[in-house]
């Protein structure tokens, strides 16, 4: 570098001092000047402008010349906000000043407003962006123009030419800028930009901070100000647009705006192409050369050596790999060196994660995120206690299973342990005469064995609504029974037997409620007869059953959790309570044969089966942590998938639970004794005679028919 040179870095750098008022290092500032401002033109008219003017690094004069734009942002991110970006000399916004009138420069929008005509085919006022034999055109109607447009030689659809070639005009779909070298990976890739004076390429591309309108602070702007009284949004102010989605019918966020209206982005149609890595009719992240690449394949061969860790990955932001990102994002989450010890292993758990993109967008968009943070600089307490006093969700639930699972908190059963507060606001508004009740009841009894169960790890979710059910029909009786003047001492046998006559099945749960009432002496001579089982009468037609079985041993395009928990509940008839259960040890791999635990005794798995629970045994649950050995890992860590969502993605496959799993135990109960069957199944043994019993019954019905048949023919 020159002498010149030299000496004009150190004149800004002098500058800039002068400006911050001696707030900074004078070689600090030097530094960032050699970084940001390309010797030779550029650095004589920023040292040029600085001398005239002392006070440009903060005026945001339209003036300042280009190369300043550069130095101010690179101050920003330094720490000195007060610096200010060249503003329009019209709009007064921080943007690109392209072109130059009487009172200043000014940006793009602005140009175009003094520019706007009325068109000579709309008529409507707009930026003109040709003149033909018959006046002013502006750029819709430009674009309509059959003459702009052409066939594209790539995808053969009609469209905007933008480029022409000898072989044809290329449509703006599918044209690719041309590739060269990028100065920050080093990488030969499309520019993005080259306003700081340095190519950047798309993968290293960071769009630079700028000041929100509604919050004030430096952020990346999502939507900006249109007219000269709007000003830029962030992406924390930034509210997208929300509709009813013409596909699903939801309020979502808006993807796509069709003809047949407003699409989410599940609904939104990305057309597809056939990749010529893969072969495969997927939509196209790349047009290249060769032809169509889709998202997968790029990733696979758009891999650098990341400067973070020196791994070889794609490129997630700036040259580093997504491990490398969330490592710092996680770092500004949880205080980086002063963040809390205990929060360390929340930290390992986070980063040792198979899929680091999704951690990055969980930090990013969910408020347990927040949460997370607010932990970590102790505005909450780390402790159940603490996150029972913030709004239960399902981001907070999530955040809950993720300290539980990292170790950071002890266990949490979630049914039980919101028993007690539940309870409280049940009992609220209740007069103290019933609430002197229903309390006794339900810490005495049925917390009480719920509390055993929990105690034995036999607490289900199933569990916790059973309680519930018994807490609240105890109140609901209690209250029908003031509505007809009948206090609970003189309860008689026909009120009773009125109650569960006038109402659902659900009523008979009473029972346990009189059964304490009566072990107190507050109640006598009544009884509730225990509610008539649902006979396993019910079921599918065994060649419908055998259909799906076959179904969902073959059909790869189902997700292999679903095919193992049909499979478990069409060939064994197990509830899914107790499948969910089931842990990755439960699985047992000998030489020839796999295993399965449902009861006492080991069940053999039939082939094609026994590969597929090995493959679901060996993949990793979707949280965004995953912790445990559940063999149906759900969504919060440490848990397993909930029954109810199984039922309803089973559902959706058409698998009706209860005949099914009624036509597979009937089918069992025939083949086998009932002892064996309880062993293998995990069913009691009373369960187990009552089903050979029902099932033998059947056949012995059948046998006599057939005699009798036998019978008539002869």
């Amino acid at each position: 570098m020159s002498t010149r040179s030299k000496n004009a870095e150190l004149l800004v750098a002098q500058s800039a001092v002068r400006c911050l008022h001696g707030k900074v290092d004078e070689a600090a500032i030097l530094e960032i000047v050699q970084s940001v401002l390309r010797p030779g033109k550029q650095l004589n008219l920023v040292t040029s402008y600085l001398e005239e003017h002392p006070d440009g690094l903060v005026s945001g004069s339209s003036l300042a010349p280009p190369g300043l734009r550069p130095l101010a942002e690179a101050l920003r991110l330094v720490g000195f906000v007060e610096c200010q970006v060249p503003r329009c000399a019209r709009c007064a916004k921080e943007r690109d000043l392209r072109y130059h009138v009487k009172e200043g420069r000014i940006c793009t929008p602005c140009f175009n407003r003094s520019n706007a005509r009325a068109c000579s085919r709309c008529k409507k006022v707009a930026p003109v962006s040709t003149n033909d034999e018959n006046g002013p055109v502006c750029y819709a109607c430009r674009r309509k123009d059959p003459a702009a447009q052409s066939r594209c030689i790539e995808c053969g659809n009609p469209g905007i030419v933008a480029r022409r070639t000898d072989a044809g005009a290329i449509c703006m779909r599918c044209y690719q800028r041309p590739k060269v070298k990028c100065d920050v990976c080093g990488e030969f890739a499309q520019i993005h930009s080259r306003r700081s004076g340095r190519a950047v390429c798309d993968s290293c591309y960071s769009q630079p901070l700028k000041l929100c309108s509604v919050c004030g602070e430096l952020d990346k702007i999502s939507k900006r100000g249109r007219q000269p009284d709007e000003g830029d949004v962030c992406e924390g102010c930034y509210e997208y647009p929300v509709a009813e989605c013409a596909g699903c019918g939801l309020s979502r966020r808006v993807a796509q705006r069709t003809a047949i209206g407003p699409l989410c982005q599940a609904c939104a149609v990305r057309p597809t192409r056939r990749c010529v890595d893969c072969d495969r009719d997927l939509p196209a992240h790349q047009i290249t050369e060769r032809g169509p690449i889709c998202s997968t394949c790029y990733k696979s061969s758009h891999q650098i050596e990341c400067r973070g860790c020196g791994a070889t990955a794609y490129p997630y932001e700036k040259g580093l790999c997504a491990r490398c990102v969330l490592e710092r994002r996680l770092q500004e989450v949880l205080g980086g060196e002063e963040s809390d010890i205990r929060l360390e292993p929340v930290r390992l758990a986070l980063l040792d994660v198979a899929n680091p993109e999704a951690s990055i967008g969980w930090l990013r968009k969910s408020s347990a995120a927040t949460t997370l943070g607010q932990i970590a600089r102790r505005e909450v307490e780390l402790s159940h206690q603490g996150l029972d006093g913030l709004e239960q969700t399902k981001p907070l639930n999530h955040l809950r299973g993720l300290l539980v699972a990292a170790g950071a908190l002890p266990e949490y059963q979630p049914g039980f342990d919101r028993l007690e507060a539940w309870l409280e606001d049940l009992l609220a508004d209740v007069p103290s005469d019933r609430a002197n009740l229903v309390r006794p009841f339900a810490v005495w009894h049925v917390l009480r064995r719920a509390r055993r169960r929990v105690q034995r790890g036999q607490f289900t979710e199933n569990g916790a609504k059973w309680a519930r059910l018994r807490i609240s029909q105890s109140l609901a009786f209690l209250n029908w029974l003031d509505e007809l003047g009948r206090p609970l001492e003189g309860l008689r046998q026909a009120d009773v037997d009125l109650w569960l006559s006038s109402g659902p099945t659900t009523r008979y749960v009473v029972r346990n409620f009189l059964a304490w009432a009566r072990s107190r002496k507050l109640v006598s001579g009544v009884r509730v007869p225990l509610r008539q089982s649902i006979t396993a009468t019910s079921s599918v037609d065994e060649d419908e059953r055998w259909g799906q079985v076959e179904r969902l041993l073959a059909d790869s395009e189902i997700d292999l959790a679903l095919r193992v928990a049909g499979l478990f509940v069409l060939l064994f008839g197990q509830h899914l309570s107790r499948v969910v259960a089931l842990r990755s040890r439960d699985v047992r791999e000998t030489p020839r044969s796999v295993f399965v635990n449902f009861g006492v005794e080991p069940l053999q798995l039939p082939p094609v089966l026994d590969d597929l629970v090995l493959q679901l045994r060996g993949r990793r649950g979707h949280s965004t942590v995953h912790r445990g050995d559940w063999l149906f890992p759900g969504g919060v860590p440490g848990r397993p998938i909930t029954t109810e969502q199984l039922r309803i993605r089973l559902a959706t496959l058409g698998i009706d639970l209860r005949p099914t799993r009624n036509s597979a135990l009937m089918q069992l109960a025939s083949e086998l004794q009932a002892p064996v069957l309880a062993d293998l199944l995990g069913l009691h043994v009373n369960t187990a005679v009552e089903w050979v019993r029902n099932s033998r019954g059947d056949w012995a019905h059948y046998a006599a028919l057939g005699s009798q048949r036998m019978r008539g023919d002869s």
